[in-house]
């Protein structure tokens, strides 16, 4: 699965609680003085495998460290710059495909205005429940994204279904969103902070954390940046078996480590307990028919120009901290998460 969610707890893979990297660190360290005790000399290996990971596990914000940077600078460098996507109509289904295909239907919905992610448009969020209700209980995951394309022209709002499910009387979209067209060959250049298309420069933005204040919806800010953005909020469904099993363990292992570390000495705080009751709730709902969704919402703008979107993608970072959002820029990820950000998931 990638990593992208709405809340950190559930896009970090963590171990008691705790980071991956951070464990790996303290088992370096924990060798290194080991080896001090029983050895009059330092090892030197020991001692720059542990100046390595030190370094490595370095944070450089909440949700990155220089250990992933260095790795996202790498995997930049070493693959091609290029990449094509291709689009195929196939009756009522269009294909995407890279080095892999989906598969999608694609449809828009009829209203004019910008979307209301909060939950004031019941028709729409009434279609949107029955949909991932009825692809949850499939047998294998499947995919639905939810499109508010933003332009001088006004606000367009497209599904895209991976999957199969009773869309009412919406009708099949004209072109795809992100990409401007139904059929044919895009090709794109990926730079270190956006991607050079013939028609456009695109950047990338993901939301990694979001703060509930009840007062708004929470995405509104980002359909009010101006010029032309795509707010892209993709969801996997997860199976109704599937999903009561991950929401079980998840329970569970919240539980072994609460217990852990209590045992370690640690306190109990009300952070760790307002998890463990998140986590109980959505065990409940599950358990009730409710549908399980790995969400991931991406922010992509286009500009005419280089200097255009660098202003454009600075207005909106700090339009979304004023509200409490938190935007990644994807320094050398922006193919990747584009990628991401199409519907039907691709390469997720």
């Amino acid at each position: 699965m990638t990593e992208p969610t709405l809340q950190a707890s559930d896009a970090e893979p963590r171990w008691v609680g705790v980071r991956r990297e951070y464990v790996v660190a303290a088992l370096v360290l924990g060798a290194l003085g080991i080896d001090r005790v029983f050895s009059k000399h330092w090892n030197g290996v020991l001692v720059l495998l542990a100046t390595l990971v030190g370094l490595a596990v370095t944070p450089l914000s909440a949700h990155t460290s220089i250990g992933r940077e260095v790795g996202a600078l790498f995997r930049y460098a070493l693959r091609s710059r290029w990449f094509v996507l291709r689009v195929k109509r196939q009756g009522s289904t269009l294909r995407l495909a890279h080095r892999s295909s989906v598969d999608l239907r694609l449809f828009r919905f009829p209203q004019v205005g910008r979307l209301d992610l909060a939950g004031q448009d019941h028709e729409l969020t009434a279609l949107l429940r029955k949909v991932s209700g009825t692809l949850a209980l499939g047998s294998a995951r499947s995919h639905l994204g939810q499109f508010v394309v933003s332009s001088d022209q006004g606000v367009s709002t497209f599904l895209a279904l991976r999957g199969s499910a009773d869309v009412g009387s919406l009708v099949a979209a004209d072109q795809v969103p992100l990409l401007r067209c139904d059929e044919g060959v895009r090709v794109i250049r990926e730079g270190w902070r956006s991607l050079d298309c013939l028609d456009a420069s695109v950047a990338v933005l993901r939301v990694a954390r979001f703060a509930n204040t009840g007062q708004r919806p929470l995405l509104e800010i980002l359909q009010r940046i101006g010029g032309h953005s795509t707010l892209c909020l993709q969801a996997a469904v997860v199976p109704t078996p599937q999903a009561r099993r991950m929401t079980g363990r998840a329970v569970h292992r919240s539980g072994v480590d609460d217990a852990a570390r209590g045992a370690m000495g640690f306190r109990h705080s009300i952070n760790q307990e307002m998890n463990k009751r998140r986590l109980q709730r959505r065990e409940q709902l599950v358990v009730s028919g409710e549908a399980l969704l790995q969400l991931a919402v991406y922010l992509v703008i286009e500009a005419a120009s280089q200097r255009e979107l660098r202003d454009r993608v600075a207005a909106a970072l700090q339009q979304a901290r004023e509200v409490g959002l938190t935007l990644e820029r994807g320094h050398g990820r922006q193919a990747q998460w584009f990628r991401w950000a199409l519907p039907g998931g691709v390469e997720w």
